[in-house]
């Protein structure tokens, strides 16, 4: 499926509270995200509205990573991979909404 920032941001507000993996193609270092999707809100950034996601996921990542905080721009989807105690530091990445394969894996 290709991807664009409305239907990225329904597609997160459908699986709320729900278990979605997420893989993205051309990013060579990329983990693959399992875990749950805690929260989609949106937030008013000096007159703009900036939509942002949160993926708790369900094993942390070998480098101590346990959660993905999702913030949705035109053209891509910025990740940021974060850890409990701040570390090891955060993980930036800029994905193109082409690049990402999203997946529902629990109905509840």
């Amino acid at each position: 499926m290709v991807w664009d920032k409305s239907g990225l941001v329904d597609w997160f507000r459908k699986n709320e509270h729900r278990m979605v993996s997420m893989e993205v193609s051309e990013v060579s270092d990329f983990p693959l995200l399992q875990g749950r999707v805690s929260s989609v809100m949106e937030l008013d950034v000096c007159s703009s509205i900036l939509t942002e996601a949160t993926i708790l996921l369900e094993v942390p990542l070998p480098s101590g990573h346990h959660e993905a905080y999702l913030t949705f721009h035109d053209g891509f989807i910025g990740i940021q991979l974060l850890a409990e105690d701040g570390e090891p530091p955060a993980v930036s990445y800029e994905v193109p909404y082409s690049s990402l394969k999203l997946e529902r894996l629990s109905l509840n």
